[in-house]
């Protein structure tokens, strides 16, 4: 028993380790992506040790979890008077390529009435799917239909300006930018979906195209960022976003958002940043609806 405490301890020891150096190779910043999980077992480690006496080990084990505490609980943005003017709902589904069961998406569509509606897997199955359905309610779209993980659809009820899809890496993954206007009020939406960061390369391509992000968002106001960042909060290249894009994130829990077929593995990889001057209602991670994400929505004020 001692020596299997000892290597687990070791190994989680290790793993906090890894979450410090995340920014410098790819391997450690994919461990960083579980430093929630880290925390519940390094915390459960230190009190075995404490139990058995290790009270040292323990004690350090313990002292360095809390460091990984700082990242796990973000800020709470929302508004503290309740609003009812000009508030508006936006939500990102990453609906899954594979996935041709229509039915629980576009029933949950109906339940949340978002006003605006980012899609990302966007199938041609996809493109048909909600255009019968919801193509009425939704006058205002504009889409990059591909047959892999990458296509992207975005559904609006009120018009769009200025729009455009954007490959900042020339390597097929579109992103969606629009000027929305909302009862004469300019929302500026980008909606990503960024490169998975497995490999070196990969890694380098999200690196890429959070920076051209960033780099678009930056200057404008009234911005809601949006999508699926294949990226965890705990990660270095959020914390990028978060001090360089002048905006706030709008999580204000765990928010974890895939994979829904291992929920105990489950880590918060689809995100949603705002202009600081725009007001957080809520923010909402939705039900299984036959994805490997979980919807997220959020209200919002102008």
């Amino acid at each position: 028993m001692n020596k299997f405490l000892l290597f687990i301890y070791y190994a989680a020891f290790m793993a906090i380790i890894c979450t410090s150096l995340g920014g410098y190779f790819w391997v450690f910043d994919l461990v960083t992506s579980f430093s929630w999980h880290i925390y519940i077992l390094s915390l459960f480690i230190s009190i075995l040790m404490l139990f058995n006496k290790k009270i040292l080990k323990g004690a350090i084990l313990l002292f360095l979890s809390m460091f990984l505490l700082i990242d796990i609980y973000p800020s709470d943005i929302r508004a503290e008077a309740e609003i009812k003017d000009n508030v508006i709902r936006v939500a990102s589904f990453n609906l899954l390529s594979t996935n041709t069961n229509a039915d629980p998406v576009l029933a949950y569509v109906d339940s949340i009435d978002p006003d605006i509606l980012l899609i990302l897997e966007y199938t041609s199955f996809w493109d048909v799917s909600l255009k019968n359905s919801i193509g009425k309610r939704y006058p205002y779209h504009i889409n990059r239909i591909q047959e892999d993980n990458f296509g992207i659809g975005f559904f609006s009820k009120y018009p769009l300006n200025n729009f455009k899809i954007i490959d900042f890496t020339n390597s097929y993954f579109p992103t969606i930018y629009s000027k929305v206007n909302i009862n004469g009020s300019i929302l500026n939406f980008l909606g990503v979906h960024y490169e998975n960061p497995m490999g070196r390369r990969n890694h380098n391509v999200r690196e890429m195209q959070i920076n051209k992000s960033i780099d678009l968002v930056s200057d404008l106001d009234n911005v809601v960022y949006m999508g699926d960042f294949n990226l965890t909060p705990y990660s270095k290249e959020f914390k990028r976003i978060e001090d360089f894009s002048g905006l706030v994130d709008t999580r204000y829990s765990i928010s974890a958002s895939w994979p829904t077929y291992f929920w105990p593995l489950s880590i918060p990889i689809d995100h949603c940043f705002i202009s600081p001057n725009i007001q957080l209602i809520d923010r909402i991670v939705g039900p299984h609806i036959g994805s490997d994400h979980l919807p997220i929505i959020i209200d919002i004020a102008l």
